[in-house]
């Protein structure tokens, strides 16, 4: 390359093929210059291609330029060099970069955001890496431009590396200069000090007193000037407007997904093939803007389907973004890696150790899960202050107190970290003591709550933890003895919260390390499963369960379990015909509570003696003991009693013959119970009964959708009754399918020992009266016994399927 022809190069081309001719990297020469890898790359992207005095000077000295191609770069660089100048560029309305796509979801916060800037001469928008801080500064700034005389000016602080240049970087668009005899700062707000414009200042955090140093002369000395600022963090400046910019809704997030994805891939489109897995795409992403953009354009390669399989490693996946971008914002890594490596030590073990919390998490957990010996309670708030500040943790009001949470991809970034440092199973040990140690607290005061769903509520903020927990310690390389703490203890919650089925999963890990659980636990391990599987219908297992908590309860002398497992063993008797047995268990329990004064523990036993009544037949005096449990349910707040008293009448109603008050019943506990919208057990038992009355009142099509609500909601074992009422209301039409319907429920029944109750009576009876009227013996016979050989999908499928009248 000649003299004559290097003059006419641009600037960023130029510094490429020097930085090249040198055998530098974009970091090598960063780090000769006292600038960022991302200053360079600006630079030779073309993005900045007017570099200050200084900055020339740095970078011609890092690549030991000749004479030649000295003078051939300063040429190639657009600088002011006359004060003319300032003039000139100040008569233009802004330099802001242009906008290549919408915003999304915004309108709320560019009218706050417009209403705070014309009461504060400070906003600052702090957030998250890639949640659109600068894209939404930018539209506001274009929206308001009219109300400046002198225009909106845009200031990008991210090619800056040393603090001593921010004023130099001010000062560029307005093509004011440093003179000889006074600070470059004093001469910018000189120059603005008439003036009325709008100052964007994007990406201070990482040279944030230089910012706030210059930002806050500027407001203080240019009345006339309005700051608009973006940082991970905030000034911290006296009369700064601190707005934090969210994550994007689902809708928005959804829309800015599917259009970058359409760009990426001209054949994409959302349909009800892939709608699902695209929306739990964008949901584990957070809404973040940025990571929307490089997950969309990865559909050039994958499938919605392959993304989402392979977004457990999303710092892979969430890769190759915009050259146009700075290189921090290209992967989802590296806009992390940019504010992890701003935080001083103390932050980041801090931050490796939250990410222990799978969700929102109190102060009191972090301090129990995260404080050592140097690190106290008010250290820890400290520490989380400071993460919330640098938008790497969301702090949250939940009722009186405020919780913290991080956003999945920052806690992912933190896990990697944590892992890296060896220090994850600590975390994870220390994470379950402390919920083990909080669901034993709660199982304390369980007996003492006036309200048992305000009690339960109280736990809900913590489920995804004691999940968490109890992953960890069941694992093959947990503390099982502290898993079996946390599942004993919360008994009355999983059930309160209609849990049973996953507990049962759990308590059956925790089952097969039985040798290696201490002994006073191995009790209340057996109470938890037998009252699991009460909830799960099967009352042979639970049969099992509870004799063994009752002999080991017995045998330690604890009173307080006998009497619980007493009941549950009580109601198993009764569900295998054992009446005398239930009858002696469920009376000896009750003496039992009404000793230890347990009033709430007295009306549930009550209300299992009326079940009993009511399987022996004895319907009257079965609804009165119902009656009196229910109003005594209410009185003390205990709701899940209440509704399963409720449910019981209602069936007692139908065996005395009165299908239209039991339906009624039924209606209401749907349509106003919260614990049945809670309880998929309760409800598909609910669900399934109505379907019954329904059946007897002649209402078919009404029966035959509330039976199908029921399959979706029940287990695999309770799911045969409303197959069963199905195949009840389409057997007159359809008999060969209903008799190979109740052929599968007739061995699904018989497998988990489920006691036949009057409405399982009712249509059991009916539907074999139909099959017999309709088929031959021998046809019945061999149908049953083909629906006895269905598995699972295929029955429910063929359950599924509307009669051809229907259609």
């Amino acid at each position: 390359m000649t003299s004559a022809t290097l003059p006419a190069q641009r600037f960023g081309v130029l510094l490429r093929e020097f930085r090249l001719a040198a055998g530098l990297s974009q970091e090598a020469l960063a780090e000769r210059a006292c600038m960022s890898a991302d200053g360079i790359s600006a630079l030779e992207r073309g993005a900045n291609h007017a570099p200050q005095r200084e900055t020339l000077a740095l970078l011609i000295r890092a690549l030991g330029l000749t004479p030649e191609q000295q003078h051939a770069i300063e040429a190639a660089a657009i600088r002011p060099s006359k004060p003319r100048r300032t003039a000139e560029r100040l008569t233009k309305r802004h330099n802001l970069p242009r906008a290549l796509t919408r915003l999304y979801g915004r309108q709320r916060e560019l009218e706050v955001l417009a209403a705070l800037l014309d009461h504060s001469p400070l906003v600052t928008l702090t957030g998250a890496g890639g949640v659109g801080k600068t894209r939404l500064a930018v539209e506001l700034a274009e929206r308001l431009s009219p109300r400046f005389a002198d225009g909106v000016w845009f200031i990008d602080l991210a090619p800056v590396a040393d603090p001593k240049l921010v004023p130099s970087a001010a000062a560029l668009p307005f093509g004011v200069t440093e003179p000889a005899d006074r600070p470059l700062t004093e001469t910018l707000t000189h120059a603005l000090h008439r003036k009325n414009l709008l100052l964007i200042v994007d990406n201070c955090e990482h040279v944030l007193e230089a910012a706030a140093a210059l930002i806050q002369a500027l407001i203080q000395d240019c009345p006339g000037v309005r700051v608009l600022a973006t940082s991970r963090q905030s000034l911290d400046l006296g009369g700064e407007q601190i707005y934090r910019v969210a994550s994007l809704q689902p809708e928005p997030a959804m829309e800015l997904f599917v259009e970058h994805a359409k760009r990426t891939a001209e054949s994409f489109d959302v349909g009800d093939d892939n709608r699902k897995t695209i929306e739990r795409i964008v949901r584990r992403l957070d809404g973040i803007a940025l990571a929307l953009e490089l997950a969309a354009a990865r559909l050039r390669l994958l499938s919605p389907q392959q993304l989402e399989e392979r977004l457990a490693e999303r710092f892979r996946v969430l890769t190759g973004g915009s050259h146009m971008r700075l290189p921090r914002q290209q992967t989802m890594r590296a806009t992390i890696d940019w504010s992890y490596g701003l935080l001083h030590a103390d932050e980041r073990a801090m931050l490796r150790r939250i990410a222990v919390f799978p969700g929102p998490f109190s102060l009191e957990a972090a301090a129990a899960v995260c404080g050592d010996e140097g690190i106290d309670e008010w250290r820890v708030l400290e520490l989380l202050a400071s993460l919330v500040d640098k938008s790497l943790v969301l702090s949250e009001r939940s009722g009186s107190a405020q919780r913290y949470r991080m956003l999945d991809s920052i806690r992912a970034y933190a896990r990697e970290k944590s892992l890296d440092e060896g220090e994850t199973e600590s975390a994870n040990r220390r994470h379950a003591q402390y919920f083990a140690s909080l669901a034993q607290r709660a199982a304390s005061e369980f007996s003492k709550a006036s309200s048992t769903t305000a009690w339960a509520g109280a736990l809900e903020l913590e489920l995804e933890n004691f999940r968490a927990a109890l992953d960890w310690s069941l694992g093959n390389s947990g503390d099982m003895q502290t898993g079996v703490r946390l599942l004993t203890s919360l008994q009355e919650f999983w059930l309160l919260e209609g849990l049973a089925p996953e507990v049962l999963r759990y308590a059956h890990q925790a089952q097969t390390a039985l040798d290696d659980i201490p002994a006073e636990l191995r009790a209340p391990l057996w109470l938890s499963l037998a009252r699991m599987q009460h909830e799960c219908n099967s009352p042979t297992a639970l049969l099992e369960a509870a004799s063994r908590a009752c002999e080991l309860f017995e045998a330690a002398g604890d009173e307080r379990g006998l009497a619980t497992a007493l009941r549950e063993r009580g109601i198993a008797q009764m569900h295998v015909g054992s009446f005398d047995d239930s009858e002696r268990d469920l009376q000896r329990s009750l003496e039992m509570f009404r000793r230890f004064g347990d009033v709430r523990m007295v009306a549930r036993t009550l209300g299992s003696l009326g079940g009993l009544r009511q399987l022996q037949g004895q319907f009257e005096d079965a609804r009165s003991l119902m009656v009196e449990v229910l109003q005594l349910s209410k009185e003390i707040e205990d709701e899940r009693s209440a509704i399963v008293m409720s449910m019981n009448i209602a069936e007692t109603d139908f065996a005395l013959g009165d299908a239209e008050r039991a339906a009624e019943r039924a209606r209401e506990n749907l349509a106003q119970d919260p614990m049945l919208r809670k309880s998929v057990d309760l409800r598909a038992t609910q669900e399934a009964n109505l379907a019954a009355y329904l059946f007897a009142l002649g209402q078919d099509e009404e029966a035959r959708s509330m039976a199908l609500l029921a399959l979706r909601d029940a287990d695999y074992y309770y799911a045969a009754v409303p197959i069963q009422h199905i195949a009840a209301i389409i057997s007159p039409s359809d008999p060969e399918r209903a008799a190979r319907l109740l052929g599968y429920s007739g061995k699904i029944l018989g497998i988990s020992g489920f006691s036949v109750e009057r409405t399982e009576q009712y249509t059991r009876e009916r539907l074999m009266a139909t099959l017999r009227e309709k088929l031959d013996p021998a046809l019945l016979a061999r149908l049953l016994a083909e629906g006895a050989s269905m598995p699972e999908e295929q029955a429910h499928k063929l359950a599924r399927r509307r009669t051809k009248e229907a259609r």
